[in-house]
């Protein structure tokens, strides 16, 4: 109950009238109880709220996708390989996973399968390695094309300067390096 309506109820108590001192500590218990009533109810919408706005995947509930998909138990078995959950059902992703060197993993050595959608794949970790190279080779190369073609543009304005106007201007003069 709240102080000042203790307090209230104390003064009473010792006042002549000890049937509104009862009746005062019956309705500070019915509006307490009110209260715990609706912070009840609050909290039961506010959960029911979160638990609607959640979908499920298809996996157990109450199974953290971390620890639904850890490999880390195969990965320390086999330090040499390298593991990866490949989508089994769209459409080409096995078949490039196999180009790319990695078989599935048969579930006597350890291999899972997860609903009809995710199954574990592995490779060498010598050919991950290269896969990763090339991967990090061609991002480079698509960083620097812009890079390329501003030096092709930078060349043809020199050449036209010489050509047309016997202009002769160095194209690195033209071409400001910020790096």
């Amino acid at each position: 109950m709240p102080d000042n309506v203790m307090s209230e109820i104390q003064e009473h108590q010792g006042s002549t009238n000890p049937g509104l001192a009862k009746e005062l500590a019956q309705d500070a218990a019915a509006a307490e109880t009110q209260e715990a009533k609706k912070a009840r109810l609050d909290l039961l919408s506010e959960t029911l709220k979160h638990i609607e706005a959640q979908t499920l995947s298809g996996v157990a509930v109450l199974t953290p996708k971390d620890i639904l998909l850890d490999l880390s138990d195969l990965q320390k078995a086999h330090p040499d390989r390298h593991f990866r959950w490949v989508n089994i059902k769209a459409p080409g992703n096995a078949d490039r996973r196999r180009l790319n060197g990695y078989i599935r993993l048969p579930e006597a050595d350890g291999g899972r399968q997860l609903g009809g959608e995710v199954a574990v794949f592995v490779t060498t970790q010598r050919i991950h390695q290269q896969h990763e190279a090339e991967i990090k080779k061609a991002n480079k190369q698509r960083l620097n094309a812009h890079r390329a073609e501003v030096e092709n543009a930078v060349e043809a304005v020199a050449r036209e300067l010489r050509d047309k106007y016997g202009l002769k201007i160095d194209s690195e003069r033209i071409l400001v390096d910020e790096e």
